[in-house]
C-alpha cells in the first residue's frame, strides 16, 4: 500500500465521526422544524402545517436508519485503525498517529501537547504514515 493509500485509510475513521456529527445537526434541525411547525400550526386538519411535520418526520427517520449505519460502520473502521496501529513498532509514531487519526486531534494540537514544531510533527507523521504496515 503506497502513502496517499495508507493515508486515506488512516483518515477513515474520523471522517467518519465527522459525517455522524453532521447527521445529528441535521437530526436536530429537522426536530426542531417538526416541532415548530407542530406548535404551531393550531389545529390536525392544518394541511400546510400537516406537511411540513410529516415531511420532517420522513427527514428524522431517513437520518436515523443512516446514523446507525454510519455507527456501525465507524465504530467497524475504528478497529481496523486501531488494529493497524496496534501493529506499529514504535511507541512514539503510534502515539502521535493515535493522536491525530483516533482522537482527531489537529496537528497544532498535537504540537502544542508535545512542545514540538508544526513542521516536526508533519515530518513525524509523514515518517510514521510510510513505516506503518496496513
Amino acid at each position: 500500500m503506497d502513502y496517499e493509500a495508507k493515508k486515506r485509510f488512516l483518515c477513515q475513521y474520523v471522517e467518519g465521526k465527522g459525517e455522524i456529527a453532521a447527521l445529528k445537526n441535521d437530526l436536530e434541525f429537522w426536530r426542531g422544524v417538526g416541532e415548530s411547525t407542530s406548535a404551531g400550526s393550531g389545529s390536525i386538519g392544518n394541511h400546510s402545517g400537516g406537511s411540513k411535520v410529516e415531511s420532517a418526520a420522513v427527514h428524522i427517520a431517513q437520518i436515523e436508519r443512516q446514523i446507525d449505519v454510519d455507527i456501525k460502520t465507524c465504530e467497524e473502521t475504528r478497529e481496523n485503525v486501531r488494529n493497524a496501529l496496534e501493529r506499529f513498532k514504535t511507541g512514539k509514531y503510534k502515539t502521535i498517529l493515535c493522536d491525530l487519526y483516533i482522537d482527531g486531534k489537529s496537528r497544532i494540537q498535537i504540537a502544542n501537547d508535545r512542545g514540538m514544531t508544526i513542521r516536526a510533527v508533519n515530518a513525524m507523521i509523514h515518517r510514521a504514515i510510510d513505516m506503518i504496515d496496513i
